[in-house]
């Protein structure tokens, strides 16, 4: 669906990045694409500098501030809150961890490159790239400070979506580590894995394989150390990972009988309008016309309890987006279920748009809930969300334009080339998929 169809990825730049990870599952090291120029978007998209880009802190190098201002979230107490994450913990962490500062690094730098088409800073983006698979190797084969290796292997992974590589490869290498960690006694907080597993489930849709074995069991166990409040997103991830699995058999020519098909997506779709209507108050969202109506589709964004309710209803939305583009391909053109599928994709691809907002600002953290560890932005997050609602079955011109231009900002403006890269899947499978729904 949303596999890269472009060159396959440049291998190894260096012969010392050629490392790989000596977890259980024997690794191979990631890969990455050579510097291009992204394409500039016109679209009057305006990012808000962080506090750290105002001054410039002398004892970090120009990759962690570009990461810093454009890759990670900053606490705040309420929506409009300041940024308080420059006197937390986790801006702390920064300085005295190393080998975290090091994948930071190279991913800021891959971004910067991206940003502006400096190969300067793509040298120095790799380089440190490699030193830090060379600490995380030293981390695991010591069996010492998994939690950081894990940290780092997920900053890797953001390397490689920021400069369209092969990812995979680092989430593989980060489930390995939780796996050594959960063995351990050292589990990471419930919903640092809960996050973990959708991007795992993500990393599978995109490839259109199964999931891995065993997600049920690891979520119900996850579920029993969770805050009532945050128990919902384990039984979602289960359904994700159900629709993951039925995606890869169709995909695969597995399963090739259109009633089958149907009568599996349609089970899923009703756990999925249950889940949505079971909801907590705490999960409930407002519309508000922001202030600064750049990152607001309709100049109209979501207000949401707190970040973790603002990312879970993301993966909802998309999850159930696709379960209902599956049907759409199995129904035939006559039958009743066609205009409630259609109606559900434009309203949960209207309600990512407006959430877009939300991804890109701070964000609210509970105290209780703030890991030592600095917050990844929305940035990343919202992707392929927006990605499977720009293409969804049925929805309008306006909405798939405005999915577009934001993907082009998040790539120009941001360096994320894997941005970029959807721009052209986007506009191909809305195409393709128009007689499926009456595209407007």
């Amino acid at each position: 669906m949303f596999r890269d169809e472009s060159r396959k990825v440049e291998r190894k730049v260096r012969a010392s990045s050629q490392l790989s990870y000596q977890t259980e599952d024997q690794l191979q090291s990631s890969s990455s694409r050579q510097l291009s120029q992204p394409r500039q978007s016109n679209n009057p998209f305006h990012v808000s500098p962080s506090p750290l880009g105002q001054p410039s802190t002398p004892d970090l190098d120009k990759g962690v501030e570009f990461f810093c201002d454009n890759y990670i979230t900053f606490i705040c107490d309420r929506p409009t809150g300041r940024a308080a994450l420059p006197s937390s913990i986790a801006w702390n962490f920064l300085f005295t961890n190393p080998g975290y500062s090091t994948a930071c690094s190279a991913a800021g730098y891959a971004g910067l490159a991206n940003s502006t088409g400096d190969s300067g800073h793509m040298i120095k983006a790799r380089n440190q790239y490699v030193s830090s698979i060379h600490n995380i190797e030293s981390k695991i084969q010591g069996n010492t400070d998994l939690a950081m290796s894990f940290e780092s292997a997920i900053i890797l992974a953001v390397f490689e979506v920021v400069n369209a590589g092969s990812w995979s490869v680092h989430v593989q290498g980060a489930t390995a580590i939780l796996m050594r960690m959960a063995a351990n006694d050292q589990a990471m907080l419930p919903r640092t894995q809960l996050y973990w597993i959708f991007f795992v489930l993500v990393k599978c849709l995109v490839a259109e394989e199964s999931s891995p074995p065993g997600i049920e069991i690891w979520s119900q166990q996850i579920q029993t150390r969770m805050r009532s409040d945050d128990i919902p997103a384990a039984p979602l991830a289960y359904i994700t990972s159900r629709f993951t699995d039925l995606y890869a058999s169709v995909k695969s020519g597995r399963l090739v009988d259109s009633e089958l098909i149907i009568q599996q997506a349609t089970a899923l779709e009703i756990e999925l309008d249950s889940w949505e209507q079971n909801l907590p108050i705490s999960w409930y969202f407002t519309d508000k016309t922001p202030e600064n109506t750049s990152h607001a589709f309709q100049n109209t964004s979501h207000t949401y309890h707190n970040f973790w309710v603002a990312r879970m209803l993301s993966n909802y939305r998309w999850t159930r987006i696709l379960v209902n583009n599956l049907l759409l391909f199995h129904l035939s053109h006559s039958h009743p279920s066609r205009p409630t599928a259609l109606s559900t994709i434009s309203r949960l691809s209207t309600d990512i748009c407006h959430s877009v907002a939300s991804f890109l600002e701070p964000c609210i953290i509970e105290e209780g809930q703030r890991s030592p560890y600095p917050v990844l932005s929305g940035c990343v997050f919202i992707i392929f969300p927006l990605a499977v609602a720009g293409c969804g079955i049925g929805v309008g011109e306006e909405m798939h334009e405005w999915v577009v231009g934001t993907l082009e900002m998040l790539g120009g403006r941001l360096g994320i080339v894997s941005a970029l890269r959807l721009v052209g899947v986007v506009r191909r499978l809305r195409g393709e998929w128009a007689g499926f729904g009456g595209v407007e």
